[in-house]
């Protein structure tokens, strides 16, 4: 009977053994586990902040390209404002070559010809008008007549009143007019502009233009600046013109007496 007694206990042993190491493997199971758990979070924090240190740079980055693209626009923007003002200089540049072209060529002969072709040239070449017309006054205080012109007809010439309407006041005050771009209330032979010529505060005449080319729709800012010149070296180039055809019939009568 000693015999089962001795293996009952052998086998509660190896039970009580059996489940000590597997408690024991389970522990160490755990303990594993939990290192593992340990290594993961801490790798997960560094992840974490990894990400956001990557986040941080990336909104730098992006608020760097918005600087660099806020600079680009005004930068531009600069170039073009630059480019504008370059175009404005040379233009101006032009204009001033072509008003001193201008001046010189007027003043250039003493022969009254010569100073109306160079009005015509101007106001063709410079103004864009081919349809204008020049009015001289014999005496102060008479009637103003048209004495030369281009593109306007003999017959339109007739109709056209220097002392009265527009022009005639325009000539009158001895103020320049330049239509408004409306055109409002413009009749058939209202002028697109009447430049008053103008020596010593006496108007001796006029330059009247009614159209322009069909690639100049409008008056320019530099055609005003070619009135003003007209309106006093056309003015004081046709007067030396007048004085000069004087001289020359004064000499001559003295010369056959």
């Amino acid at each position: 009977m000693a015999a089962p007694k001795d293996t009952l206990g052998d086998y509660v042993r190896q039970v009580r053994e059996s489940t000590q190491r597997y408690a024991q493997d389970l522990l160490a199971e755990n303990e594993k586990l939990l290192a593992l758990a340990l290594t993961v979070h801490t790798e997960k924090t560094q992840l974490e902040e990894q990400v956001e240190t990557l986040r941080t740079q990336l909104e730098r980055h992006r608020a760097a390209e918005r600087t660099l693209a806020e600079e680009m626009s005004d930068m531009e923007s600069t170039r073009r404002e630059l480019s504008s003002r370059y175009l404005d200089v040379e233009q101006s540049n032009t204009n001033l070559a072509h008003l001193y072209v201008a001046s010189y060529g007027l003043h250039a002969s003493l022969e009254r010809d010569d100073v109306v072709r160079s009005i015509h040239e101007i106001l063709v070449n410079l103004v864009g008008s081919e349809d204008f017309a020049i009015v001289d006054r014999a005496s102060e205080g008479g009637p103003f007549t048209v004495t030369s012109s281009m593109g306007v007809s003999a017959e339109r010439c007739a109709r056209i009143r220097p002392d009265e309407g527009t022009i005639g006041d325009s000539l009158t005050r001895g103020v320049t007019y330049v239509r408004s771009l409306d055109g409002q209330g413009r009749g058939p032979e209202e002028p697109t502009a009447c430049i008053p010529l103008t020596v010593g505060g006496r108007v001796y005449g006029g330059i009247v233009v009614f159209g322009l080319l069909p690639h100049k729709p409008q008056l320019e800012a530099v055609d005003r600046e070619l009135f003003d010149l007209l309106a006093t070296h056309a003015a004081s180039a046709l007067y030396c013109c007048e004085l000069h055809a004087r001289v020359k019939l004064q000499v001559g009568r003295e010369a056959a007496q």
